[in-house]
C-alpha cells in the first residue's frame, strides 16, 4: 500500500520497541522487520534483516541511557536510524558487492534531507499511535 514509506514505518515501529521494551525485543523485532524487507525487496538475502536487529538492539540499549518517552527521542531517533540503515546499506552495497566508493561519496549519496525531514515529522506521532495501542499499557 506504501511502498516508499513502508520501511521508513517499519523502522519507527523497531525503534519505538527497542525503546520501550529493551534490547532483546528490540533485536528480535528487527531481525522480524529485516525479513520481511529481504523477502519483499531486492537484493542480497540476510542484509536488511542484520540491519534491522542492529538497530533495534542499539535503540534497546539506549532504553537505560535516554528518556524514552521524551518528544525529542521521538523525533531524533528514527531519524539517526533511518541516517544509519541508508549508510549501512550504501557503505554495504558499494563496497562488498559493486566495487569500491570514495569516503565522500557515501554522504553525498546518502543524505535525503526529504526522508530524514518526514522522519522527524512523522516519528511523534507513529509513537504516540503504538504508545496508546501497545499491549503492555493495557495489562
Amino acid at each position: 500500500m506504501l511502498p516508499d514509506r513502508a520501511p521508513l514505518l517499519l523502522l519507527i515501529g523497531v525503534v519505538f520497541y527497542g525503546l520501550s521494551e529493551g534490547p532483546l525485543f528490540g533485536l528480535l523485532l528487527g531481525l522480524y522487520a529485516g525479513f520481511f524487507m529481504d523477502i519483499f525487496g531486492v537484493g542480497k538475502l540476510g542484509l536488511q534483516m542484520t540491519f534491522f536487529g542492529s538497530l533495534g538492539l542499539l535503540s534497546g540499549y539506549a532504553k537505560s541511557k535516554v528518556f524514552s518517552e521524551s518528544l525529542l527521542t521521538a523525533i531524533l531517533f528514527p531519524a539517526v536510524a533511518y541516517y544509519l540503515l541508508l549508510c549501512l546499506n550504501f557503505i554495504t552495497t558499494r563496497i562488498f558487492f559493486e566495487g569500491e566508493a570514495p569516503a565522500p561519496a557515501v554522504f553525498r549519496e546518502v543524505l535525503s534531507i526529504q526522508a530524514l525531514i518526514l522522519m522527524a515529522v512523522l516519528s511523534p506521532f507513529i509513537f504516540l499511535f503504538l504508545r496508546r495501542f501497545s499491549l503492555r499499557r493495557r495489562l
